[in-house]
């Protein structure tokens, strides 16, 4: 009869653990159907996703709600919602994990937090790799400059170690040395999906937060991860962006005959617009050189409301004078739609390399929502694509002229400048 009673309890046990894991997965079923009806009602689905397109969407919630029930880890989780987001081609969406701890710069700091932190399931349960750390980094260390494989780097905080799988288009990368007490080598710090060579749908983990986000517009440029910011040279010289250290506004002389005009954001938040409105007024009767270089890198957009008043007086300018406009891989969203309608004006050159090709859509209202399980986030859109710019979307837009990123961009277009 003990005998017997115990077996009770255990099979008790057994079968309040089952009952109390599949409430949990019924919690993540529901994340997966909230997940749909907040995409359903996205501008980019319904401009994108019809006819054929809505049935195989209708029949990818299924599936998730089936993968989900068989997830055994937030990584797992988190892919299997994620397939939702990315038959839309809208890379404002920003779908993330909530973070359950919140880690501050100075909680690194603190010993009695960081010994719980790595204490805790949830640094327990990340994921790390069984390869041999020491074997991975020395073989890749030796990969061409150009490679998506090799060792990268954030900062001086961490090194990670990024190599290809037996699945062609996936890669790993793998930490290898950490100075953040949050970290330790071997955990697995993403998983890229290259969908077209050196672009990929990334799934990272914040370094500080060590949540997961989907980054969907990851390339690989330059030696660097351009949305995650790992890159494989820690002291490469950097021609082709600017220094957030920089001024968003700039106005000056370059060379005889020519103006420089840096637009380093198109921000509409009141202060913003403020800022942007006093230096407008103080140069909109200063452009009067016969050329004139329009500086939009690392604009990170914005709205016309702030951009519009820049876009009538380089309309203005340009019955008298020629623009040559940089654009890079850090120009975003407004500021890729003012690029579009500056490179429609005559006597405009457009420099440097492709925009980001973040455009389309954007968020007015700069809403998040939660779904029911909690521990998952979607950034959405609410603005629609109101000058056919989904063209543009993935692939930004392309300049006129290349210009080479190992030396300075104003010193190229001024050459340029001078052989016409």
């Amino acid at each position: 009869m003990q005998r017997l009673g115990f077996m009770n309890r255990v099979l008790l046990v057994f079968i309040s653990l089952l009952v109390s894991r599949y409430a949990l997965a019924q919690d993540y079923v529901a994340d997966a159907d909230k997940l749909a009806a907040i995409i359903q009602q996205l501008p980019s689905y319904k401009d994108q996703i019809k006819g054929d397109q809505k049935r195989l969407f209708d029949a990818q919630i299924q599936q998730v709600k089936r993968d989900i029930m068989k997830a055994k880890d937030p990584y797992s989780r988190f892919y299997a919602l994620s397939q939702l987001i990315l038959p839309l081609r809208d890379n404002h969406l920003y779908f993330s994990q909530a973070p359950p701890v919140d880690i501050t710069v100075p909680s690194l700091k603190d010993t009695a937090f960081m010994n719980r932190y790595r204490g805790s399931v949830w640094f327990k349960q990340a994921l790390s790799s069984k390869l041999n750390i020491d074997s991975i980094s020395k073989a890749l260390s030796a990969t061409p400059a150009d490679s998506v494989e090799g060792i990268y780097h954030y900062g001086d905080a961490l090194s990670m170690a990024l190599y290809r799988t037996t699945k062609r288009d996936s890669l790993v990368g793998v930490i290898t040395d950490s100075k953040i007490k949050t970290w330790q080598p071997g955990q697995i710090a993403m998983v890229l999906k290259e969908y077209q060579p050196k672009r990929f749908k990334a799934y990272t983990l914040h370094v500080l937060q060590k949540t997961w986000g989907l980054l969907l517009n990851e390339k690989l440029m330059h030696g660097m991860l351009t949305e995650s910011h790992w890159k494989k040279f820690k002291n490469q010289s950097d021609f082709v962006n600017i220094k957030s250290t920089e001024p968003l506004f700039k106005f000056k002389n370059i060379g005889p005959g020519i103006n420089y005009l840096r637009l380093g954001s198109f921000a509409t938040s009141n202060k913003s617009l403020a800022n942007s409105t006093d230096f407008y007024n103080t140069i909109k009767d200063s452009l009067t050189a016969p050329t004139l270089i329009v500086d939009l890198r690392n604009n990170g957009g914005g709205g016309f409301k702030s951009s519009g008043k820049f876009l009538k007086l380089l309309e203005a300018y340009i019955r008298k004078g020629r623009i040559y406009a940089l654009i890079n891989n850090r120009t975003f969203s407004n500021a890729e739609q003012f690029a579009i309608k500056l490179s429609q004006l005559k006597n405009v050159t457009l420099l440097g390399e492709p925009t980001n090709g973040t455009l389309t859509y954007g968020n007015n209202t700069g809403v998040t929502e939660t779904l029911p399980s909690g521990e998952f986030k979607l950034y959405i859109t609410d603005m629609r694509d109101d000058g056919n710019y989904l063209p543009f979307e993935g692939v930004g837009v392309k300049p006129n002229t290349l210009l080479s990123a190992q030396s300075d961009w104003i010193l190229q277009t001024i050459q340029l400048i001078n052989k016409k």
